[in-house]
This record gives structure tokens, C-alpha cells and sequence, in this order.
């Protein structure tokens, strides 16, 4: 870092962290970030994106070519290094101390929850679909009727407001995006 450089940083922020509010790894990555903050004594500026249009124009501005294309997005001004989407500490701090830094390098544990969490996700869609099976497969009560209890469970195939295919809940269907970011990125655009 030449010394004009750290000149032009003395008394204002030169670290800026684009964020979203709603953004899960945004959230994530403040505990890094107030915890860089107090290491090396500097400030970054937070500037929120997806509410104040002044700040997601100076975002677009910065990544310009669309790099990256979502938060959260750092930047350094010193150094004009940038890393998108969440992060791992050791490269969020190389990356603060202008040193050499990989723009895309995310977390380290944050695939192994990622991996958890579907794979929780698929055992309660399973446990479920197994209950309904039972159901389903329980014998018909004497008169020709079913029980009262499954009448009220039971859902229509037609593909309703409550149930997709199979049963399965219209909000677990997968969604087809425009574009495709990494896991560690937020869209730029609300979601």
C-alpha cells in the first residue's frame, strides 16, 4: 500500500460492506465483521441495498461488469479488491488489510449446515409422507366411511392453494431463477 494511498484513507472509511436487510448472509457474516472492526481499529461503512436505491447505484457502480450481482458485497477503495457473498474470516481480514484476496471463497462450515439442512428438510418431507401412507392404507370403518380425523387431513390431488403435486406444499416446490448465483449469495433484489 503506497503512502498517498493510506493518505486518502485517513479520517474517512475506505472498507464498505454492501448489505441487504432481509439477506440471511449478511446476517452471518456481522459477527466477522464487528470482530475485523475491533482488530484492526477501522470502520466500515455499511451501506444497505435493497431499500435505499442511492446505495444499490454505487453498488452497480462498483460491479460494474455484474460480477458478483448480489450481496453481501465488500469493497476496499484503497486496494480495489472486492469479494462477493459470504466468506471465511482469514479472507474477509487479507481482504480489510488491503493484502491479496479471493473474491469468491466461501465459508467453510457453511456447506456442511447447507447439507444438513436439506438433508433434515428431506427426512421431514419423508416422515410426513410416510404418516400419510399409513393413513391412507388404514382400514375402512364399518358403514363404508373413513374415520372423521382423516376426512379433515386429507387433501385434494387436484393441486390446490395448500398442496402441489402429491401432496407436497406449493412453498417446498423448487422455483426456476433468471439467473444463477452461488448458495453464499443474495439476489441483488429483494426477495
Amino acid at each position: 500500500m503506497t503512502a498517498s494511498r493510506r493518505k486518502q484513507a485517513v479520517g474517512e472509511p475506505y472498507l464498505l460492506e454492501f448489505h441487504g436487510t432481509e439477506c440471511d448472509h449478511c446476517v452471518d457474516m456481522l459477527p466477522l465483521v464487528h470482530k475485523i472492526e475491533k482488530e484492526l481499529g477501522v470502520t466500515m461503512l455499511k451501506l444497505e441495498v435493497w431499500h435505499n436505491p442511492r446505495n444499490n447505484r454505487l453498488l452497480q457502480k462498483l460491479d460494474s461488469s455484474s460480477v458478483c450481482g448480489g450481496v453481501p458485497f465488500f469493497y476496499n477503495r484503497i486496494s480495489r479488491q472486492f469479494i462477493c457473498g459470504a466468506t471465511t474470516y482469514k479472507n474477509l481480514l487479507s481482504w480489510a488489510k488491503s493484502e491479496g484476496c479471493a473474491p469468491f471463497l466461501p465459508p467453510e462450515t457453511a456447506q456442511g449446515q447447507e447439507e444438513d439442512r436439506s438433508k433434515s428438510a428431506f427426512e421431514r418431507l419423508r416422515s410426513k409422507g410416510m404418516e400419510r401412507l399409513q393413513e391412507r392404507s388404514k382400514p375402512i370403518a364399518p358403514g363404508g366411511s373413513k374415520p372423521d380425523s382423516t376426512k379433515s387431513q386429507s387433501t385434494d390431488s387436484s393441486g390446490s392453494k395448500e398442496s402441489g403435486f402429491l401432496g407436497v406444499p406449493f412453498f417446498l416446490t423448487p422455483k426456476k431463477n433468471k439467473k444463477s448465483l452461488p448458495w453464499y449469495v443474495c439476489p441483488r433484489t429483494k426477495p
